[in-house]
């Protein structure tokens, strides 16, 4: 009977020791899908923060094509005016130098 019960409590001690080792691998496990779920939403939340970030760049990409667009636009506009300007003045010029040879050959 004391063999018996020997055995007994040995298989009892092992069974115990399995059980404390089978709750330490499932805490191990549950704490390994903790972090790799943690993981998880971190890399969502950057790949989401980078698609913003994408975004926004694209935004201000097109924007500044624009802004170049419109300061092109400005700069034809004011080359012609120049152009103009100069034209003008050149028959203002020659207006006046006509107008004082015509009032020299008068007096």
């Amino acid at each position: 009977a004391d063999a018996r019960q020997q055995v007994l409590d040995e298989v009892t001690v092992l069974h115990q020791q399995w059980e404390k080792e089978q709750g330490e691998r499932e805490k191990h496990a549950s704490d390994t899908l903790e972090v790799a779920e943690a993981a998880e939403r971190k890399a969502e939340e950057q790949a989401t923060r980078a698609k913003v970030e994408r975004e926004a760049m694209e935004r201000a990409r097109k924007a500044f094509e624009e802004s170049e667009l419109a300061l092109d636009e400005r700069e034809r506009k004011l080359a012609h005016t120049w152009q103009t300007i100069r034209a003008d003045a050149h028959r203002i010029s020659t207006a006046s130098y006509r107008a004082s040879i015509g009032a020299q050959r008068s007096q």
